[in-house]
């Protein structure tokens, strides 16, 4: 079950034997570029503000202005996760932050990355955990550990024998089972030996059996329910143990947007929560599925989740997509589809890449030679032998005439070669709204208070929240605060030094007090926050305002960035805000 450390460099862009000419500052007016001084052999994509690079066989870190912040001596190194990577120099392994400063000793046989403020470390096969001041808080001696998740690991022997423990190293959950997998809804599938066979049942963060031990597979809880197989059928049961939905298929998915995707022969259809069909059993599965012990792994190449609304599928060799009604909203004729991102989804037709809306309006030509998916509102494209970036007109704002370019804008940058320079592209985009927003700061905008009805996950909620240039501003603890223990619910916390709000996804927010407190019900004058955002260590733009001391971001924004479902009723004035739901572009 443990997962050895990967160093393999992965979407990195390959550069080698290139002379490097001096920094050159801008393309246009809109377009920069950073021009590198160094050819280096490899360059990988950035994460935490700062993207490793690889110089005859050594590696170091560049930050987003190409200047070397952690020397070229590492043999291999990883990504930064929580402001940590870890490396590894002379045969060992450690960890280093982001000025190259060493984490404790490098000192290791083998390190996993940080997880909650603890990482993985290894002593002649045994694995712990130590903190970002290199203590070893939690000495090796498992043969196998799994990251920290909502404050607990999974630890292991070999004899099969697994538990969970706590960040103090105390087994809350004792180790005795075959296989464990993390918790998901309150629940854990876990494994353990039944008359001389293996059997999964559900267990609590208590460690109370809550779903007796008896199926020979069991999936996460999804959406209040978890797939569970025996005798080669599948079905559904709820967290009580019941069977809502008989064990009659022969696979299925988790449920998404309320559907699930069930296995009904050799065809695919989809059914609600309970267990009605939906869409008939007529689409092709693609893949065959995987199994293991506590989880089945699933693989439709084309006929998908339903994300946002829509689903991929796939009729004989032509591919489109449908909605939740099973309507064609894409037809189904294209040689290839990829996933929606970013409202469009690229498509294959002759031999020639473009983009289709979800109404199935092919908004940007069939005309590229290879396409990406959308990143920061840009896609990178293929055309006669050069690469190029679009926007989401289809517009050229990256001329399609360099040699190489990244798959995707990661943090507001990619990497881009022409001829024998290497170089940082800036989004323009993203600068775009960076001088929007400093224009924000020159002018006097009037706060409103916010007289819509507001539902979260159907009950009505009261905010104190403002309509700020016809955008809904609400306090950010205030969302974090009533979406808690939800599937979307997110963290804040204050960096002093750093002066920047934390937003950690997938955990609980800690309440600080004054949570859905009102003020006075009035026009106010709302003042720009400046203050940097971070969610999960990497920076995100988002625009907020402060007003009476407490900060308010966009509604749209937050529920953007934690991918929750947003939907205004203009006949009832009422705002819908739905962590079971994905958010959908307005």
């Amino acid at each position: 079950m443990r997962k050895s450390l990967s160093l393999t460099l992965i979407g990195v862009v390959v550069l080698n034997g290139l002379i490097i000419s001096r920094p050159s500052i801008a393309y246009s007016a809109e377009l920069e570029i950073k021009w590198l001084e160094k050819s280096y052999d490899y360059i990988r994509m950035y994460s935490e503000g700062l993207a490793a690079v690889e110089l005859n066989g050594k590696y170091g870190f560049i930050d987003k202005t190409g200047k070397e912040v952690v020397v070229l001596k590492y043999d291999y190194v990883s990504e930064f996760k929580e402001g940590i990577a870890n490396v590894a120099f002379n045969g060992k392994y450690g960890y280093i932050d982001k000025t190259g400063k060493e984490v404790g000793k490098i000192k290791y046989g083998s390190a996993g990355y940080f997880s909650e403020g603890l990482g993985e470390v290894e002593v002649d096969g045994k694995w712990g955990f130590i903190n970002k001041e290199g203590k070893e808080v939690i000495p090796p001696k498992y043969d196998n550990v799994i990251n920290f998740s909502e404050g607990l690991a999974m630890v292991g022997f070999r004899e099969g024998k697994w538990g969970y423990i706590d960040k103090t190293g105390k087994e809350v959950i004792p180790l005795k089972y075959y296989d464990v997998e993390f918790f998901s809804e309150g629940l854990a599938p876990v494994a353990l030996e039944r008359e001389s066979t293996f059997k999964v049942g559900f267990i609590n963060k208590a460690g109370d059996e809550i779903i007796p031990f008896k199926y020979g597979s069991a999936g996460y809880f999804s959406e209040g329910l978890a797939w569970v197989e025996s005798d080669g059928k599948y079905g559904y049961i709820d967290k009580t143990g019941k069977e809502v939905i008989p064990l009659n298929y022969d696979n299925v998915s988790d449920f998404s947007e309320g559907l699930a995707r069930v296995l009904l022969g050799d065809k695919v259809g989809y059914i609600d929560k309970l267990g009605r069909k939906v869409v008939d059993f007529k689409y092709d599965k693609s893949c065959d599925f995987s199994n293991s012990p506590s989880t089945v792994l699933l693989s439709y190449n084309y006929a998908s989740d339903f994300t946002n609304g829509l689903a991929k599928v796939k009729l004989g060799e032509k591919r489109g997509y449908i909605d939740k009604t099973g309507k064609e909203v894409v037809a189904v004729k294209y040689e290839c589809a990829n996933e929606f991102s970013e409202g469009l989804a690229r498509v294959l037709l002759n031999s020639e890449y473009g983009y289709v809306d979800k109404t199935g309006k092919l908004v940007i030509p069939l005309k590229y030679d290879k396409s990406e998916d959308f990143s920061e509102g840009l896609a990178r494209v293929l055309l006669n032998g050069k690469y190029g970036y679009i926007d989401k007109t289809g517009k050229e704002v990256l001329p399609i005439k360099y040699d190489d370019a990244s798959f995707v804008f990661v943090e507001g940058v990619s990497i881009v070669k022409l001829g024998d320079k290497t170089g940082i592209l800036k989004n323009p985009l993203l600068e775009k709204e960076k001088v929007k927003v400093e224009k924000n700061t020159e002018k006097s905008f009037i706060a409103n208070p916010t007289s819509s009805k507001v539902l979260v996950n159907g009950k009505d909620i009261s905010f104190e929240a403002y309509l700020i240039e016809g955008n809904n501003y609400f306090k950010l603890r205030d969302l974090a605060s009533v979406i808690s223990g939800s599937k979307k619910q997110f963290e804040v916390s204050w960096d002093g030094d750093k002066k920047a709000i934390n937003l950690i996804s997938n955990t609980k927010y800690t309440p600080v007090g004054g949570e859905l407190a009102k003020g006075k019900s009035e026009n106010k004058t709302p003042i720009l926050n400046t203050s940097a955002v971070y969610k999960d260590g990497s920076q995100v733009e988002l625009l907020a305002y402060t007003i009476d001391n407490n900060n308010y971001f966009k509604l749209r924004d937050i529920a953007k960035v934690f991918d929750i479902g947003i939907a205004w009723d203009g006949v009832a004035k009422t705002i819908a805000i739905d962590t079971s739901l994905n958010y959908i572009e307005d």
